[in-house]
């Protein structure tokens, strides 16, 4: 299904990982909401330069779809499960059962 699998875990409740997502570099916050107790999304520029900030990771959704920013990368982005539950990521298990898969849209 996934042209990539984005680098994320479950090590750190908030960190940022630098991807190339078709010819563009960008930046991606991944953030553990305790209160909430969900796993959430930031897209940013290389520079830090928000683009779209909190968005909560869902299984078998693209992330993105509903905006219409000029600066997202042409390919989805989604939430899989892949023990085939189609459960959310726990705070310990985002990038093993649970991962990031950019599919190219060009």
């Amino acid at each position: 299904m996934a042209d990539y699998i984005l680098p994320v875990d479950a090590s750190e409740p908030a960190y940022t990982v630098d991807v190339d997502l078709g010819d563009t570099l960008y930046r991606l916050g991944i953030t553990w909401n305790t209160r909430g107790e969900f796993w959430t999304l930031d897209l940013m520029e290389a520079d830090d330069t928000p683009i779209v900030m909190g968005v909560r990771i869902v299984p078998d959704w693209d992330l993105l779809g509903r905006f219409t920013d000029a600066r997202l990368p042409a390919g989805r982005i989604y939430c899989v499960d892949q023990s085939g539950a189609g459960l959310p990521p726990t705070y310990t298990d985002l990038g093993e059962r649970v991962v990031l898969a950019y599919v190219d849209g060009n």
